[in-house]
């Protein structure tokens, strides 16, 4: 364990591929590349986010929480934000750490036993007391008296 601290701390990257998934790690590492990327594309072109906003259609405010990291923009508005800026997505293959703790997972998974991957069968529907199963947003009718 890479140690780097007077208290005997994992590290944040030690941490994160003890604890986390590879898609949570993978989601983290590229939103915090995509807003980088984002903003300095933005700042290089000298554009305001009112500016790009204009160009768009999309409002400053949503652009605004976006590059903060409150927002995670849907693919087609990350497009529209990306071609005036003149970028796109690109699909590529993991590096590092991530790749090999991406491979060690698919590799454990195709040598799990074919009942672990079988999906348990769905339990029965909770009930109420009355007899009907439960479901969002019903709350069985009880008479008077009936507890």
């Amino acid at each position: 364990m890479n140690m780097e601290n007077n208290l005997n701390l994992p590290t944040w990257e030690d941490f994160k591929y003890k604890h986390l998934q590879p898609e949570m790690i993978a989601e983290s590492e590229f939103l915090s590349a995509l807003l980088g990327e984002f903003i300095r594309a933005r700042d290089e072109l000298k554009i305001t986010q009112a500016q790009l906003a204009e160009m768009t259609g999309l409002k400053q405010a949503a652009i605004s929480r976006m590059e903060r990291g409150d927002a995670v923009p849907r693919i087609d508005t990350l497009i529209k934000l990306l071609v005036p800026l003149g970028k796109t997505i690109a699909i590529v293959p993991l590096e590092g750490r991530l790749a090999e703790c991406a491979a060690a997972r698919a590799n454990a998974s195709k040598k799990a036993p074919a009942e672990a991957k079988a999906k348990p069968a769905d339990p029965a529907p909770a009930s109420h007391g009355s007899g009907a199963p439960y479901s969002p947003g019903y709350a069985p009718i009880q008479a008077k008296g009936n507890k």
